[in-house]
């Protein structure tokens, strides 16, 4: 039996690759003074990285695996010397320094004839992505989206890339989304993580928008991690982000004051409202002295207070308060023409943010009652019931009422007194007082009747109208002929 040995031949020059990079580790030479036909078996094996064949043809795995640190093939000598020219060395992810491949060529004739070698290799460090954030912190306003400009990614040896992005106060959102796809998160929260091109990446950041959507004006933070799916090299970057208060709600006036009539509904108009970033909103009312009404609610949910009554809160957005706010009718309802004001007060429901105003409310006087009577004196017969017709009462802003009617020389009876109460006198007497709906009165005042008494020949029919709830008043008054009857 032969006492050479198998030889190994290995570069002079000890090569450099790239990290994470298959590079071929080339100029190895095996032999075997027995011949090519001799079968071998080579181990190589390497501390920071992974060795593979490009051409296995003739090989047969004994120990370890391809791609992995250590690996054992068997096989013919022939097919050795041309897969050894294939062999493919890939560094660990992030690796960068010295490593060494061990090789160890077995004779497997007698298994005790060996050669064996080691290549010294150079792993030059690693190429990261890059992450550039600008040096100022920008400046943004609570609720409204804000642009994010000079965020730079970079990355020398990816192009397929996901870039992790997240904030605590605020959503996140990209104006450009071309070549992007969402795998966790999603736009317009938080948190999204997109994965693409660098090149599509860079564009689309240009694009990137945040917007604050805190109770608060802390500070926030973006952050941000772009790591390279082809070696998972990543790069980290956070931006602080300065949080100003938001615009407040805004309420114009057309008029500082508008000038009522008591007990008259009137239309309140001018009122204006505006929010620069809101969309629901709270609108509160409130007067001394009168009731508030929209002709138009929809959209509108009453929260406290109620419609009709001095003081009312209603939500809704800022579309439908601006609509129904034209339709507010205000009806002063004291018993003094003392001016009020109208407290006007509206609330950012989303950010807390609120302002108020007010309207100033002269009152006038409410109108009198009216009461119409013939313009010619009316002719009764002495000592007989004579019907008083032609007398008309009325009141513009009234319901309920009270009448006095009185005589001198003579006495009164309703022939209908439905809806009526007696708070004076008594009917059938010289004077009478009643109260009742507006709609009573003229209705029953159609069936009064005067008897006179004694011979006397004229006498005066008085009345006065009162609004018991505005306490408005008037009085007329009705001249009577008396006549002696027919023979």
């Amino acid at each position: 039996m032969s006492t050479k040995r198998p030889t190994l031949s290995l570069p002079t020059t000890s090569p450099t690759v790239d990290s994470n990079t298959a590079s071929i580790i080339s100029d190895i030479h095996v032999g075997d003074p027995l011949g090519s036909s001799v079968r071998e078996r080579l181990t190589v094996s390497v501390s920071h990285g992974k060795l593979t064949f490009g051409d296995t043809t003739g090989l047969r795995v004994t120990g370890g695996s391809y791609g992995s640190s250590r690996l054992t093939v068997r096989g013919n000598l022939h097919y050795l010397r041309t897969d050894l020219a294939t062999l493919t060395y890939t560094s660990d992810v992030g690796y960068g320094g010295p490593d060494t491949l061990s090789l160890r060529l077995v004779d497997t004739t007698d298994n005790k004839r060996f050669a064996k070698g080691s290549l010294d290799i150079t792993v030059l460090p690693p190429t990261i992505p890059t992450i550039s954030v600008p040096t100022t912190s920008p400046t943004v306003t609570r609720g409204i989206d804000s642009p994010i400009s000079g965020i730079t990614v970079g990355d020398p040896t990816g192009t397929q890339e996901r870039l992790d992005l997240s904030s605590s106060r605020g959503n996140i959102t990209f104006g450009d989304t071309t070549g992007l796809t969402v795998t966790k998160g999603s736009y317009g929260s938080n948190s999204v993580t997109v994965t693409g091109t660098l090149a599509d990446l860079q564009r689309d950041l240009a694009t990137l928008s945040y917007k604050n959507i805190s109770a608060s004006n802390t500070q926030d933070t973006l952050s941000l991690r772009m790591i390279n799916t082809t070696n998972n090299l990543s790069a980290k970057g956070s931006l602080v982000i300065t949080v100003l208060a938001p615009p407040t709600p805004t309420i114009t006036l057309s008029t500082p004051s508008l000038t009522v009539t008591r007990g008259i509904d009137s239309p309140i108009s001018g009122i204006t409202l505006g929010d620069p970033i809101g969309t629901q909103e709270e609108l509160f009312l409130s007067t001394k002295r009168g009731a508030l009404t929209f002709g138009d609610t929809t959209g509108l949910t009453v929260t406290d207070g109620s419609y009709g009554s001095n003081s009312v809160k209603v939500t809704g957005t800022l579309a439908d308060l601006q609509r129904d706010l034209a339709t507010l009718s205000y009806k002063n309802i004291s018993a003094s023409n003392t001016p009020d004001s109208l407290y006007v007060r509206l609330t950012d429901t989303t950010y807390n943010s609120k302002t108020n105003s007010s309207l100033a409310i002269p009152v006038l006087p409410p109108p009198s009652p009216t009461i119409s009577v013939p313009t010619t004196s009316l002719t009764v017969t002495r000592g007989i019931a004579s019907p008083i017709s032609g007398i008309t009462v009325g009141d513009p802003i009234g319901t309920k009422e009270q009448l006095v009617l009185s005589a001198r020389r003579g006495t009164l009876t309703f022939g209908d007194t439905t809806g009526l109460t007696v708070t004076s006198g008594s009917y059938g007497s010289k004077s009478v007082t009643v109260t009742g709906d507006l709609a009573d009165l003229q209705r029953d005042l159609g069936t009064l009747s005067y008897t006179s008494i004694g011979t006397y020949n004229r006498d005066t029919l008085s009345l006065g109208l009162t609004d018991t709830i505005y306490n408005s008043k008037t009085q007329s008054s009705l001249a009577l002929t008396i006549v002696a009857p027919p023979p």
